[in-house]
C-alpha cells in the first residue's frame, strides 16, 4: 500500500509536470494550464508529506489526505468558475485557507524528517514549527477578516525567520554530524597510541 501510494503520487508528480511544460510551450493557457499546475504543486506537497511515514504513520496520512483533498477542492473551483457567483467570496476564501494550510503541512513534514539529536538542531526545529504555525494562524485569520491583524512588516519578519529556520536545520544537522564523525575517526587514531603509550609506562 505504501509503495502504490507513493508510485501514485510520482507518477502524477511527473505527468502534471511534463502537461504543464507542454501547456506553456504551446500557449495553451486557462483551465489547462491551471489544472496541470495545481497537481504538479500539490503532487509535491503531498510527497513532502508522504515522506515522514515511516516515523508518524498517522500524521503523514492526515497531512497527506488534506494536501490531495485541497487540490480536489481547487480543481472542482476551476472547472465550475463560470458556474459560479462572481460575489461569493467564501469559495475562495476556503481554497486560500486549505492552500495555507497545506504548505503548512508539508513543511512541517519537511522539518520532522531531519532526525538530528542534537540539542541546538532540536531548539531551531521546534522554533521554526513555532513560528510557522503561529503565521499560519495570522494568514488564516487575515483570510476571514479580509485585513491584516498586524502591520505588513511583522509578516515578512515571521517568514524569514521560518525560512531560515528551515535552512539552519538540515545544514547544521549535517554539520554536527561531519563533526561527530571526525571526533570518532580522532578517537580511534588516539586510542590505540595511548594503549601503547600505556603499555610502554609499565
Amino acid at each position: 500500500m505504501k509503495k502504490t501510494t507513493l508510485k501514485i503520487l510520482i507518477l502524477f508528480l511527473v505527468l502534471s509536470a511534463i502537461l504543464s511544460i507542454v501547456a506553456i510551450l504551446f500557449g495553451i493557457v486557462g483551465n489547462i494550464l491551471a489544472t496541470s499546475l495545481i497537481i504538479f504543486i500539490f503532487s509535491i506537497l503531498s510527497l513532502c508529506c508522504y515522506g515522514v511515514h515511516e516515523k508518524y504513520k498517522g500524521y503523514s496520512s492526515f497531512c497527506t489526505s488534506i494536501c490531495i483533498a485541497c487540490c480536489i477542492y481547487l480543481l472542482f473551483l476551476i472547472w465550475t468558475n463560470d458556474y459560479l457567483y462572481s460575489d461569493n467570496y467564501i469559495l475562495e476564501e476556503i481554497a486560500a485557507i486549505l492552500s495555507i494550510i497545506s504548505v503548512s503541512l508539508a513543511h512541517t513534514s519537511l522539518l520532522l524528517l531531519n532526525n538530528s539529536n542534537h540539542p541546538n538542531v532540536k531548539t531551531i526545529k521546534i522554533g521554526t514549527i513555532i513560528l510557522s504555525v503561529l503565521l499560519d494562524f495570522i494568514l488564516i485569520y487575515s483570510v476571514f477578516t479580509s485585513a491584516y491583524i498586524y502591520s505588513f512588516e511583522i509578516y515578512i519578519v515571521l517568514l524569514i525567520l521560518v525560512g531560515l529556520g528551515t535552512i539552519l536545520v538540515p545544514t547544521l544537522s549535517k554539520l554536527y554530524k561531519i563533526e561527530n564523525v571526525v571526533r570518532k575517526e580522532k578517537e580511534e587514531i588516539e586510542l590505540p597510541e595511548l594503549k601503547e603509550d600505556i603499555s610502554k609506562s609499565k
